[in-house]
């Protein structure tokens, strides 16, 4: 195997090549983003410089969501709005999470209306029977169709035996972890590739860069998910443990585990917000190209960059 650097533009095949109004050259990509980020849990001005442009907040209270979503200088933030529980349900018992955070359904198109009128861009639903108890069978069909109905993905965090394949088998929904409780079984995995709507990754926080038997159960899963034809978002539970302020390598690391291809990995940084313009992007200089080991070391050298300073070549 050759140990020859890379040559400079564009050396990973992805991206396209620009020069900035200053004369630097690089690659230049859609904004990047973090798909599951909790923003009290870390400083969130940090983020821009280590990479991330945006964010979707997957549950906190109200007040310091509404805050966030305007107050971050260089940081787009979209927010899920509160965990929708079952009475006495995850994440009620965390120390973490602030009064307010939590809301039990009592009826859920109340309970994704309150949502909806807060401003939320999904809906976070919450199935961790592992902590307490979880949403009847009834209950979940009426919050994904509420959300549905709302234009809004429901976004499903399952934890425990069982809990994957219900959230799976709900519908048009996101999974806010790859499953590690479990291997999944080919025809579940298959259910989800073509109708659930895509996983967030999450991988890094089973073990933090030590291979745990969660990890090994998570990979395993994401990688037929992937060979199925599964779409998967880049998220990384950022707040839960020693996470990185920015682009994570360790987690672009655990995508190439699981099977996935450049290009793959790429539009996992960017699909969740495709359809929402921005006026900045991701460039990664050419001064990169030579001095970074590999791929995910590469792309963790992106900066964010006004749209107005780029020229295409």
């Amino acid at each position: 195997m050759s140990t020859a650097p890379h040559k400079p533009g564009n050396p990973y095949g992805v991206g396209v090549s620009v020069r900035l109004a200053s004369g630097e050259r690089g690659t230049l990509f859609p904004l990047f983003g973090d798909a599951h980020v909790h923003l009290g849990l870390i400083e969130p001005a940090l983020l821009p410089a280590g990479g991330i442009g945006r964010v979707l907040d997957l549950g906190w209270s109200t007040p310091e969501l509404l805050k966030w979503a305007t107050s971050i200088p260089g940081l787009d933030v979209d927010y899920a709005g509160n965990f929708l529980a079952a009475e006495g349900g995850y994440p009620s018992d965390r120390s973490w999470a602030p009064a307010g955070a939590t809301v039990f359904v009592d009826k859920a198109i109340t309970a994704v209306a309150e949502q909806v009128a807060s401003g939320s861009s999904a809906i976070k639903i919450t199935l961790n029977a592992d902590a307490g108890p979880v949403h009847t069978d009834e209950v979940l069909a009426e919050l994904v169709a509420s959300a549905e109905v709302a234009g809004l993905p429901a976004v499903i965090h399952a934890e425990g035996a069982g809990q994957a394949e219900r959230a799976i088998r709900a519908g048009k929904v996101v999974l806010a972890h790859t499953p590690f409780s479990e291997v999944l079984t080919d025809d579940l995995i298959a259910h989800a590739a073509q109708h659930n709507l895509g996983w967030m990754s999450t991988l890094d926080i089973h073990g933090y860069g030590d291979h745990t038997a969660d990890f090994e159960i998570a990979v395993e899963n994401l990688s037929r998910f992937v060979a199925a034809g599964g779409t998967v978002f880049y998220g990384t539970d950022l707040g839960n443990g020693p996470l990185p302020l920015g682009i994570n390598t360790r987690e672009l690391e655990a995508l190439k585990l699981s099977g996935m291809n450049h290009e793959k990995i790429v539009y996992s940084l960017s699909s969740w917000w495709r359809t929402t313009p921005v006026s900045r992007s991701s460039f990664i200089s050419e001064m990169s190209d030579n001095t970074c080991a590999d791929f995910s070391t590469w792309l963790a050298s992106a900066r964010i960059v006004e749209t107005t300073e780029v020229e295409y070549l």
